[in-house]
């Protein structure tokens, strides 16, 4: 699915969140996120998957951020 121009797309679920880009040439990267809405995993198109973890005192802020692979 590639037209003239080079898109990238960003999906959103119901929420709003971000759930997946998508590249020009159809690659896509889906995302999943926690209860505070940080990126809490990513699965790339070969398929190895990212997870994620916010450290922090306070949900508001995000302090750290550790991908715990």
């Amino acid at each position: 699915m590639r037209s003239d121009r080079a898109v990238t797309i960003i999906e959103h679920d119901g929420s709003g969140n971000p759930s997946a880009i998508v590249s020009p040439y159809g690659q896509r990267t889906t995302l999943t996120v926690d209860a505070h809405d940080y990126l809490a995993s990513l699965v790339n198109p070969a398929n190895e998957s990212r997870l994620f973890t916010s450290i922090c005192s306070s949900p508001r802020f995000l302090c750290a951020y550790v991908s715990l692979r």
